[in-house]
């Protein structure tokens, strides 16, 4: 339901208020679950590397979050929400390649499997959107924005994964909230959420 609640705001907001938005209510919410549950510590024994990573997850997050936003602008939310699959098949490939883990047989058929039915689907929305009457540039655009959004996504979940051996996952996302909530603010425009109609 993502896609398409977003397909519909985006009628009315620009990507980078909503991504802004999203952020800073997320960041909202998880300070104050960790407020209420006394999480909020553990920052202190951070060490300059960790506080790099975590800015780096950030802008890799905000970066996923307004590609698939574009790309469901430009194409389907059908096709940005299958095409967005491969972030976890691409987190699993950094998986092997980053912190050296194995896949049993049955894994690596399963990784061809997806990758084989991405082809084909993608494959068939290429040469249906070629034999149309007029074929926009938008839709391969949007492709590759969610495409890109994916990499960038799975970049993010690894960064996030060694970073979970020094903070607990709510303490990570409020800080990648609050970061990113920050760096999206100068783009964005706060006034247009009250023009907002009840849909």
């Amino acid at each position: 339901t993502l896609p398409v609640a977003l397909k519909i705001t985006l009628e009315q907001l620009d990507p980078y208020t909503l991504t802004w938005f999203r952020f800073l209510v997320a960041a909202a919410v998880t300070l104050a679950w960790l407020g209420a549950r006394a999480g909020l510590h553990g920052y202190g024994a951070l060490a300059a590397r960790h506080w790099w990573m975590l800015a780096a997850a950030a802008l890799l997050l905000v970066g996923n979050y307004v590609l698939y936003l574009l790309g469901v602008h430009w194409t389907s939310p059908a096709n940005a929400q299958l095409l967005i699959q491969l972030a976890p098949l691409l987190m699993a490939l950094g998986g092997i390649w980053v912190f050296g883990e194995r896949f049993r047989v049955a894994q690596w058929l399963g990784l061809a499997l997806l990758a084989l039915g991405m082809w084909l689907f993608f494959r068939d929305q290429l040469a249906a959107h070629a034999a149309a009457a007029t074929p926009s540039d938008h839709y391969v655009l949007g492709s590759a924005c969610v495409v890109l959004g994916a990499v960038v996504w799975a970049g993010y979940a690894l960064l996030q994964k060694q970073l979970l051996l020094r903070l607990g996952s709510m303490q990570v996302l409020l800080l990648i909230y609050v970061v990113a909530a920050a760096a999206l603010l100068p783009f964005s425009h706060p006034a247009s959420l009250a023009r907002l109609d009840a849909l």
